[in-house]
């Protein structure tokens, strides 16, 4: 047997692959990720466990001992950020 001939079906089979993971690929790079550290306005210190989110998404995180926090997933655009 030809050896192109027996290639084939693996291309055939890793071009199915590929686009089966295309959609994805293509929502993880609608998607961001927000990372920030929360300080108090007059002291300038850290504030741990603040809440922040993104109204209306449903993302949300509290800030670590440092102030620091990481929103995941965020959809890419312009986004109002949220601390309580």
């Amino acid at each position: 047997m030809n050896p192109k001939l027996r290639l084939m079906p693996w291309i055939g089979a890793a071009m199915l692959m590929v686009l089966a993971a295309l959609p994805g690929v293509i929502s993880a790079q609608a998607t961001g990720t927000v990372i920030g550290q929360i300080m108090d306005a007059t002291s300038q210190r850290p504030l741990s466990e603040a809440q922040v989110s993104i109204p209306g998404l449903g993302i949300g995180t509290l800030s670590n001992s440092q102030g620091r926090f990481v929103l995941l997933n965020v959809p890419v655009g312009q986004r109002v950020v949220r601390v309580d």
